[in-house]
């Protein structure tokens, strides 16, 4: 014969099987939100801090090259690719330009693989790209996300030395003996681009002015990447915060915007100084 349950018994059942009421579901959903905003930035800062570890990478094994090119060249730096410049006597062909769209340099690696500085990084042409490069173009992730300080490597497809004619007054380099001011510890030869100025592999700096003909990249949390001649790369924190319209970090970064000289905050602008001052120095 079946047992029956007393009243008492069958509330104590029907609690133990009950689940979260509203409120208490949404505390939960609460207290889930809250830690999901106190993680997400740590998360975020984790990954820059991943992504600037690659690239500073990815330049050191650029700048083993960049040194072993010299060493074979009696102590030429590899030439720098402006427009124009022909693959084979450039470090990157200035023939092909990188853009927001369908441009063949964006994804072609014969492009790199053809010019004179790929196999000096054993063909390994992925180095060029900056991990925190993350907005692909039309075609496909670019390949490449640096260039090369227009200062350096003088020696341009012509075969005779660059004029000056960027920044009249100023040093142009072709050797690395050459760099006696800035010196190698603080002469910049590659650095990332960011993609509001960048086509060719020519890094075009103002140094009478303070403005980015060719604007550094901020892709680390508000810092650029750049390697120097004595072989170590680093990260520079932009400091500036100007407006929207002004200030190295805040050119802008998104899907089709492109131009050109984008503007410091005026003369004493401190990323604009700093950068001036690794790219050269005033001619005697």
């Amino acid at each position: 014969m079946a047992t029956k349950l007393k009243p008492t018994d069958r509330k104590i059942k029907d609690r133990s099987l009950s689940g979260f009421n509203v409120m208490e579901l949404m505390a939960v959903l609460a207290t889930l939100a809250i830690l999901f905003c106190l993680v997400l930035p740590v998360m975020a800062k984790a990954r820059m801090k991943s992504t600037g570890s690659g690239c500073l990478n990815n330049f050191r094994q650029m700048m083993i090259g960049w040194a072993a090119f010299a060493v074979e060249n009696n102590d030429t730096m590899v030439p720098n690719g402006p427009v124009s410049a022909v693959s084979t006597n450039a470090w990157v062909s200035g023939l092909y330009a990188e853009d927001w769209y369908s441009a063949s340099a964006n994804t072609n690696r014969s492009n790199y693989l053809t010019a004179l500085f790929a196999p000096y990084i054993g063909n390994r042409i992925e180095l060029y790209r900056c991990p925190g490069d993350v907005i692909p173009s039309a075609n496909g992730f670019r390949l490449r996300s640096c260039s090369m300080n227009g200062n350096m490597g003088a020696l341009y497809y012509t075969g005779t030395l660059q004029d000056g004619a960027y920044n009249s007054g100023w040093r142009v380099y072709t050797k690395v003996s050459d760099l006696t001011c800035p010196t190698p510890g603080s002469a910049f030869i590659f650095a990332d681009e960011s993609m509001y100025t960048i086509n060719d592999g020519f890094m075009q700096m103002g140094l009478s002015s303070a403005v980015f003909p060719d604007c550094p990249a901020s892709y680390h949390n508000g810092s650029g990447s750049f390697a120097f001649a004595d072989g170590h790369a680093e990260l520079h924190h932009w400091v500036e915060a100007g407006t929207s319209f002004i200030g190295v970090r805040n050119a802008p970064y998104r899907y089709g915007v492109t131009g050109n000289n984008w503007p410091g905050v005026g003369i004493n602008d401190r990323d604009w100084t700093w950068l001036k001052n690794r790219t050269s120095c005033k001619a005697n």
